[in-house]
Protein backbone atom coordinates (compact mmCIF):
# COMPACT_ATOMS: atom_id res chain seq x y z
CA UNK A 1 0.00 0.00 0.00
CA UNK A 2 2.80 2.76 0.71
CA UNK A 3 3.90 1.60 -2.76
CA UNK A 4 1.17 3.17 -4.20
CA UNK A 5 1.38 6.25 -2.03
CA UNK A 6 4.63 6.75 -3.14
CA UNK A 7 3.83 6.55 -6.68
CA UNK A 8 0.83 8.53 -6.48
CA UNK A 9 3.35 11.24 -4.69
CA UNK A 10 6.05 11.34 -7.59
CA UNK A 11 2.94 11.34 -10.37
CA UNK A 12 1.76 13.97 -8.64
CA UNK A 13 5.42 16.06 -8.81
CA UNK A 14 5.75 15.05 -12.51
CA UNK A 15 2.23 16.76 -13.43
CA UNK A 16 3.40 19.91 -11.74
CA UNK A 17 6.75 19.48 -13.50
CA UNK A 18 5.42 19.02 -16.37
CA UNK A 19 3.21 21.87 -16.88
CA UNK A 20 5.44 24.51 -14.97
CA UNK A 21 7.46 24.11 -17.90
CA UNK A 22 7.37 26.85 -20.70
CA UNK A 23 7.19 26.11 -24.62
CA UNK A 24 10.01 27.86 -25.67
CA UNK A 25 13.45 26.61 -25.87
CA UNK A 26 14.87 29.17 -22.92
CA UNK A 27 13.28 31.25 -20.55
CA UNK A 28 13.73 34.21 -17.94
CA UNK A 29 13.91 34.18 -14.45
CA UNK A 30 11.59 36.83 -13.24
CA UNK A 31 13.70 37.64 -10.14
CA UNK A 32 16.92 38.34 -11.68
CA UNK A 33 18.07 41.84 -10.49
CA UNK A 34 17.86 45.10 -12.71
CA UNK A 35 21.15 47.83 -12.85
CA UNK A 36 20.87 49.63 -10.20
CA UNK A 37 20.05 53.12 -10.67
CA UNK A 38 23.03 54.78 -12.67
CA UNK A 39 24.73 51.97 -13.51
CA UNK A 40 24.71 49.70 -16.67
CA UNK A 41 24.36 46.05 -16.55
CA UNK A 42 24.43 43.03 -14.62
CA UNK A 43 26.89 39.76 -14.03
CA UNK A 44 26.58 36.56 -12.50
CA UNK A 45 28.60 33.18 -11.65
CA UNK A 46 27.69 29.98 -10.67
CA UNK A 47 28.69 28.37 -6.55
CA UNK A 48 30.01 25.26 -6.63
CA UNK A 49 26.74 24.10 -5.00
CA UNK A 50 25.14 24.95 -8.56
CA UNK A 51 23.32 28.04 -7.34
CA UNK A 52 23.46 31.38 -9.03
CA UNK A 53 24.90 34.86 -7.67
CA UNK A 54 24.60 37.86 -9.39
CA UNK A 55 25.74 41.74 -9.16
CA UNK A 56 24.08 45.02 -10.53
CA UNK A 57 26.30 47.61 -9.34
CA UNK A 58 24.77 48.04 -6.24
CA UNK A 59 23.19 44.47 -4.78
CA UNK A 60 24.65 41.08 -4.46
CA UNK A 61 21.89 38.27 -5.04
CA UNK A 62 22.06 34.84 -4.66
CA UNK A 63 19.62 32.29 -6.04
CA UNK A 64 18.15 30.66 -3.21
CA UNK A 65 18.01 27.27 -4.36
CA UNK A 66 19.58 25.87 -7.63
CA UNK A 67 17.00 25.79 -10.31
CA UNK A 68 14.38 27.89 -8.33
CA UNK A 69 13.37 31.22 -9.84
CA UNK A 70 13.73 33.02 -6.25
CA UNK A 71 17.10 35.24 -6.16
CA UNK A 72 17.09 37.33 -2.67
CA UNK A 73 19.52 40.32 -2.20
CA UNK A 74 22.17 39.49 0.41
CA UNK A 75 24.12 42.42 0.19
CA UNK A 76 24.35 46.09 -1.03
CA UNK A 77 26.44 49.25 -1.04
CA UNK A 78 29.12 47.25 -4.00
CA UNK A 79 29.10 50.40 -6.26
CA UNK A 80 30.28 50.37 -10.14
CA UNK A 81 29.43 49.24 -13.21
CA UNK A 82 29.48 45.20 -12.94
CA UNK A 83 32.93 43.84 -14.95
CA UNK A 84 32.77 40.81 -13.62
CA UNK A 85 32.43 38.10 -11.26
CA UNK A 86 34.72 35.47 -10.42
CA UNK A 87 34.45 32.54 -7.90
CA UNK A 88 37.65 31.62 -5.60
CA UNK A 89 37.91 27.85 -5.40
CA UNK A 90 37.16 27.84 -1.99
CA UNK A 91 33.35 28.35 -3.43
CA UNK A 92 32.25 31.43 -1.13
CA UNK A 93 34.74 34.56 -1.92
CA UNK A 94 33.54 36.53 -5.04
CA UNK A 95 35.89 39.06 -6.89
CA UNK A 96 33.95 41.60 -8.43
CA UNK A 97 34.93 43.92 -10.40
CA UNK A 98 33.86 47.39 -11.24
CA UNK A 99 34.55 47.83 -14.77
CA UNK A 100 35.50 51.83 -15.83
CA UNK A 101 35.81 52.52 -12.03
CA UNK A 102 38.32 49.95 -11.55
CA UNK A 103 37.66 49.21 -8.05
CA UNK A 104 37.98 45.48 -7.09
CA UNK A 105 35.97 44.15 -3.95
CA UNK A 106 36.47 40.59 -2.34
CA UNK A 107 32.88 39.36 -0.65
CA UNK A 108 32.07 36.42 1.01
CA UNK A 109 28.57 35.21 0.00
CA UNK A 110 28.33 33.35 3.99
CA UNK A 111 28.57 36.27 5.50
CA UNK A 112 28.80 39.70 3.13
CA UNK A 113 30.56 42.21 5.07
CA UNK A 114 31.40 45.88 4.33
CA UNK A 115 31.59 47.15 0.78
CA UNK A 116 34.96 48.27 0.67
CA UNK A 117 37.57 47.77 -2.41
CA UNK A 118 40.93 45.89 -1.50
CA UNK A 119 42.50 47.38 -4.60
CA UNK A 120 41.71 49.66 -7.78
CA UNK A 121 42.95 48.68 -10.86
CA UNK A 122 42.20 51.41 -12.99
CA UNK A 123 39.30 49.28 -14.59
CA UNK A 124 38.54 45.83 -15.14
CA UNK A 125 36.14 43.62 -17.44
CA UNK A 126 37.22 40.32 -16.93
CA UNK A 127 38.53 38.16 -14.16
CA UNK A 128 39.02 34.70 -13.28
CA UNK A 129 40.55 32.88 -10.06
CA UNK A 130 43.80 30.83 -11.02
CA UNK A 131 43.89 30.05 -7.20
CA UNK A 132 43.19 31.26 -3.58
CA UNK A 133 45.41 34.47 -4.06
CA UNK A 134 46.08 34.61 -7.52
CA UNK A 135 43.53 36.47 -9.96
CA UNK A 136 43.77 37.56 -13.61
CA UNK A 137 41.98 40.23 -14.82
CA UNK A 138 41.68 42.22 -18.50
CA UNK A 139 41.42 45.39 -18.68
CA UNK A 140 41.59 48.39 -21.07
CA UNK A 141 42.97 51.84 -20.54
CA UNK A 142 41.55 54.53 -23.04
CA UNK A 143 43.54 57.54 -23.63
CA UNK A 144 40.90 60.78 -24.66
CA UNK A 145 44.40 62.73 -26.12
CA UNK A 146 44.74 60.38 -28.43
CA UNK A 147 41.90 58.29 -28.80
CA UNK A 148 43.47 54.98 -28.39
CA UNK A 149 43.61 52.13 -26.13
CA UNK A 150 46.19 50.09 -24.24
CA UNK A 151 44.61 46.21 -22.97
CA UNK A 152 46.99 44.41 -20.42
CA UNK A 153 45.99 41.06 -18.74
CA UNK A 154 47.13 41.97 -15.14
CA UNK A 155 47.93 39.38 -12.59
CA UNK A 156 46.60 40.27 -8.45
CA UNK A 157 48.44 38.53 -5.76
CA UNK A 158 45.30 38.55 -3.31
CA UNK A 159 48.11 37.17 -0.22
CA UNK A 160 49.64 40.60 0.21
CA UNK A 161 48.47 43.05 2.33
CA UNK A 162 46.89 45.05 0.41
CA UNK A 163 46.91 43.28 -3.00
CA UNK A 164 49.36 43.60 -5.41
CA UNK A 165 48.97 44.01 -9.50
CA UNK A 166 51.29 43.72 -12.20
CA UNK A 167 51.15 43.45 -15.92
CA UNK A 168 52.05 40.10 -16.89
CA UNK A 169 51.00 40.46 -20.90
CA UNK A 170 50.31 43.25 -23.32
CA UNK A 171 50.45 44.11 -27.04
CA UNK A 172 48.24 44.91 -29.96
CA UNK A 173 44.75 44.56 -28.96
CA UNK A 174 42.07 47.34 -29.36
CA UNK A 175 39.89 45.99 -26.97
CA UNK A 176 39.14 44.31 -23.40
CA UNK A 177 37.36 41.16 -23.68
CA UNK A 178 36.52 37.82 -21.58
CA UNK A 179 39.11 35.82 -20.32
CA UNK A 180 38.70 32.16 -19.24
CA UNK A 181 41.26 29.29 -17.74
CA UNK A 182 41.56 25.76 -18.99
CA UNK A 183 39.59 23.30 -16.53
CA UNK A 184 43.01 22.01 -15.56
CA UNK A 185 43.98 25.66 -14.87
CA UNK A 186 47.44 25.68 -17.05
CA UNK A 187 46.03 27.94 -19.91
CA UNK A 188 44.65 31.04 -20.28
CA UNK A 189 42.76 32.07 -23.38
CA UNK A 190 42.54 36.13 -24.19
CA UNK A 191 40.45 37.69 -26.98
CA UNK A 192 40.94 40.61 -28.75
CA UNK A 193 37.60 42.79 -28.64
CA UNK A 194 37.67 45.16 -31.10
CA UNK A 195 39.32 45.90 -34.83
CA UNK A 196 40.79 44.41 -37.28
CA UNK A 197 41.55 41.55 -35.64
CA UNK A 198 38.56 41.25 -33.43
CA UNK A 199 37.67 38.00 -31.91
CA UNK A 200 41.62 36.56 -32.80
CA UNK A 201 41.85 34.72 -29.50
CA UNK A 202 45.09 33.10 -27.90
CA UNK A 203 46.40 30.93 -25.74
CA UNK A 204 48.99 31.43 -22.99
CA UNK A 205 50.45 29.63 -20.02
CA UNK A 206 49.61 30.23 -16.78
CA UNK A 207 53.57 29.32 -16.08
CA UNK A 208 54.59 31.68 -18.50
CA UNK A 209 52.15 34.46 -17.17
CA UNK A 210 53.59 34.21 -13.57
CA UNK A 211 56.90 34.01 -14.46
CA UNK A 212 56.39 37.58 -16.07
CA UNK A 213 54.72 38.83 -12.65
CA UNK A 214 57.85 37.38 -10.65
CA UNK A 215 60.68 38.60 -13.74
CA UNK A 216 57.88 42.34 -13.89
CA UNK A 217 58.53 41.56 -17.92
CA UNK A 218 55.26 41.18 -19.33
CA UNK A 219 55.02 39.11 -22.50
CA UNK A 220 54.17 40.11 -25.86
CA UNK A 221 49.97 39.53 -27.02
CA UNK A 222 51.43 37.99 -30.04
CA UNK A 223 53.38 35.34 -28.75
CA UNK A 224 50.21 34.00 -27.46
CA UNK A 225 49.07 30.51 -29.48
CA UNK A 226 46.68 31.62 -32.06
CA UNK A 227 43.45 29.61 -32.31
CA UNK A 228 40.94 31.38 -34.22
CA UNK A 229 38.94 34.14 -34.63
CA UNK A 230 35.41 34.00 -32.68
CA UNK A 231 33.31 36.51 -30.89
CA UNK A 232 34.95 39.88 -30.26
CA UNK A 233 33.12 39.26 -26.31
CA UNK A 234 35.89 36.90 -25.89
CA UNK A 235 35.50 33.26 -23.39
CA UNK A 236 33.46 33.93 -20.09
CA UNK A 237 34.08 30.18 -19.32
CA UNK A 238 35.75 26.72 -20.31
CA UNK A 239 33.02 23.72 -19.56
CA UNK A 240 34.43 20.95 -17.93
CA UNK A 241 35.18 19.00 -21.16
CA UNK A 242 37.45 22.08 -22.18
CA UNK A 243 35.43 23.90 -24.97
CA UNK A 244 35.33 27.85 -24.86
CA UNK A 245 32.07 29.37 -24.11
CA UNK A 246 31.02 33.16 -25.45
CA UNK A 247 28.91 35.59 -25.81
CA UNK A 248 28.48 38.01 -27.99
CA UNK A 249 25.97 39.48 -30.65
CA UNK A 250 23.17 37.42 -32.11
CA UNK A 251 24.29 33.90 -29.95
CA UNK A 252 26.48 32.36 -27.51
CA UNK A 253 28.87 30.19 -28.77
CA UNK A 254 30.87 26.68 -27.82
CA UNK A 255 33.56 26.48 -29.37
CA UNK A 256 36.40 23.54 -29.49
CA UNK A 257 39.52 24.97 -28.63
CA UNK A 258 41.75 22.44 -30.57
CA UNK A 259 40.23 22.28 -33.88
CA UNK A 260 38.15 25.93 -33.85
CA UNK A 261 34.84 24.27 -34.42
CA UNK A 262 31.90 25.78 -33.47
CA UNK A 263 30.50 22.92 -31.59
CA UNK A 264 26.87 24.76 -30.40
CA UNK A 265 25.16 28.47 -31.31
CA UNK A 266 22.66 29.72 -28.85
CA UNK A 267 20.22 31.94 -29.18
CA UNK A 268 18.07 32.27 -26.13
CA UNK A 269 15.60 35.04 -26.44
CA UNK A 270 15.24 33.78 -30.37
CA UNK A 271 16.07 37.16 -32.23
CA UNK A 272 19.48 37.21 -33.72
CA UNK A 273 19.73 40.71 -32.29
CA UNK A 274 20.76 40.02 -28.89
CA UNK A 275 24.07 40.59 -27.15
CA UNK A 276 24.55 38.33 -24.26
CA UNK A 277 27.17 37.71 -21.80
CA UNK A 278 27.56 33.82 -21.10
CA UNK A 279 27.42 32.21 -17.82
CA UNK A 280 28.78 28.87 -17.58
CA UNK A 281 27.34 26.73 -14.69
CA UNK A 282 29.36 23.38 -13.73
CA UNK A 283 27.34 21.62 -12.09
CA UNK A 284 24.19 21.65 -13.85
CA UNK A 285 26.32 21.88 -17.20
CA UNK A 286 23.85 24.26 -18.33
CA UNK A 287 24.67 27.22 -20.19
CA UNK A 288 22.71 30.64 -19.45
CA UNK A 289 22.90 34.22 -21.04
CA UNK A 290 21.97 37.86 -20.02
CA UNK A 291 20.81 39.72 -21.94
CA UNK A 292 22.59 42.97 -22.41
CA UNK A 293 20.91 44.81 -25.35
CA UNK A 294 21.07 48.23 -25.05
CA UNK A 295 17.46 49.49 -24.66
CA UNK A 296 16.27 46.18 -23.14
CA UNK A 297 15.37 45.03 -19.89
CA UNK A 298 18.48 42.96 -18.87
CA UNK A 299 17.53 39.78 -18.18
CA UNK A 300 19.33 36.16 -17.22
CA UNK A 301 17.65 33.02 -19.57
CA UNK A 302 18.46 29.61 -18.78
CA UNK A 303 17.51 26.15 -19.76
CA UNK A 304 13.63 25.74 -19.58
CA UNK A 305 13.97 22.22 -17.90
CA UNK A 306 16.55 23.99 -15.66
CA UNK A 307 14.26 26.73 -14.10
CA UNK A 308 11.33 25.59 -12.20
CA UNK A 309 8.66 28.24 -12.63
CA UNK A 310 4.95 27.08 -11.82
CA UNK A 311 2.19 29.38 -13.20
CA UNK A 312 0.94 31.03 -10.26
CA UNK A 313 -3.02 30.71 -11.52
CA UNK A 314 -2.90 26.66 -11.76
CA UNK A 315 -0.61 26.37 -8.29
CA UNK A 316 -3.63 25.91 -6.05
CA UNK A 317 -5.39 23.82 -8.50
CA UNK A 318 -2.74 21.31 -8.99
CA UNK A 319 -1.78 21.26 -5.21
CA UNK A 320 -5.70 20.51 -4.22
CA UNK A 321 -5.76 17.66 -7.25
CA UNK A 322 -2.19 16.15 -5.49
CA UNK A 323 -4.19 16.58 -1.98
CA UNK A 324 -7.08 14.83 -3.47
CA UNK A 325 -4.97 12.05 -4.78
CA UNK A 326 -3.12 11.34 -1.18
CA UNK A 327 -6.61 11.29 0.68
CA UNK A 328 -8.16 8.72 -1.74
CA UNK A 329 -5.19 6.69 -1.43
CA UNK A 330 -4.68 6.87 2.66
CA UNK A 331 -8.14 6.05 2.62
CA UNK A 332 -8.30 3.06 0.34
CA UNK A 333 -4.94 1.76 2.36
CA UNK A 334 -7.15 2.41 5.91
CA UNK A 335 -9.99 0.09 4.07
CA UNK A 336 -7.60 -2.62 2.98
Amino acid sequence: MKSNLVKLTVAGMLILASIGAQASEYVAFTTFPEPAEGTFGVVAAALPDGRMVAWNGDGVYLQWRMGIDDFRRIASGYAGDPGFMAVAPDGHTLALGAGFNGDLYLLNVQSPGAATPVINTISNFSGVFADETTLFIDRGIFDFDTFTSTVELLLVDLGQNPPEYRVVMQGDRSASAGIALDPSKQYLYATDGFGDTEGDTRRFAVEDLREAYDSETPIEWNNGELLGTFSGAGPSATTVSGNLVMGGFGSITVVDPETGAIIQSLDPVGTGMEFYHAVYNPVSGDILGIRSTFGEPVSLYAPEESIWMLPVASAPVLFLLIISMLAVAATRMRRA
